[in-house]
């Protein structure tokens, strides 16, 4: 029987792009079809947020500065109004949130059919599906979450740099709407991957903890 199912199973060389591009086309597709169409009440903050991000100001406290510059992108798609532009920033960013959490999931598992699964309840779930079609921070945060992520557990660039980027951890932790250039550097710089024999307290993942291991 499983040789009869790996003479059918596509090569993961094939396959993994394949079912990578299917999740994230399936959830944009959806996520599209239900976007909201302009302003909405769903959204506590949806209209001040798709203002900001078409007159490039300032939202309430934390600023979202980083939604703010992404917001400004797609307000330039001719689709509909600014509203429903903003809103589709949410599906899309949402959609490659839930292909990212594919990968995730089959970097930790190296098994297709499971992590596509997960996947894409993540995507249907009633919270985040709720939250992709509407104009609000949460789905492009889960997308920066996820990316970094994804990032911490891929193959490193290359060995540390001379430079000292212990500045870069001060982000870590923090959210990645705010501060993502600095979770992404420390997710891609080898010096604060965990390595073999020692827990993410030493290797650098996690400095703030270090003072209470000490204490302890």
């Amino acid at each position: 029987m499983r040789k009869t199912l790996r003479a059918y199973w596509p090569d993961p060389a094939i396959a993994v792009p394949t079912s990578l591009a299917f999740i994230f086309a399936l959830a944009l597709a959806v996520y599209n079809v239900t976007l909201t169409p302009s302003l909405s009440y769903k959204s506590a903050d949806g209209n001040e947020l798709a203002t900001v991000c078409y007159t490039l100001g300032l939202a309430h406290s934390t600023g979202y500065p980083l939604y703010t510059w992404l917001g400004k992108l797609f307000t330039f798609i001719p689709v509909g109004d600014v509203a429903h532009r903003v809103n589709l920033m949410s599906a899309v960013l949402g959609a490659v949130a839930v292909a990212l959490l594919y990968l995730i999931m089959l970097t930790i598992t190296n098994r297709r059919l499971p992590s596509a699964f997960t996947a894409l309840l993540f995507a249907f779930s009633l919270t985040f599906w709720s939250q992709a079609v509407i104009a609000e921070v949460y789905a492009p945060n889960v997308f920066m979450i996820a990316l970094t992520v994804w990032l911490l557990l891929s193959p490193p660039l290359g060995p540390p740099q001379p430079f000292d980027l212990a500045q870069g951890r001060l982000f870590w932790g923090s959210r990645p709407q705010q501060s993502a250039p600095g979770g992404l550097l420390v997710a891609r710089c080898p010096r604060f991957r965990p390595q073999p024999g020692r827990p993410p307290v030493e290797s650098g993942l996690c400095p703030g903890l270090r003072p209470l291991r000490s204490a302890g």
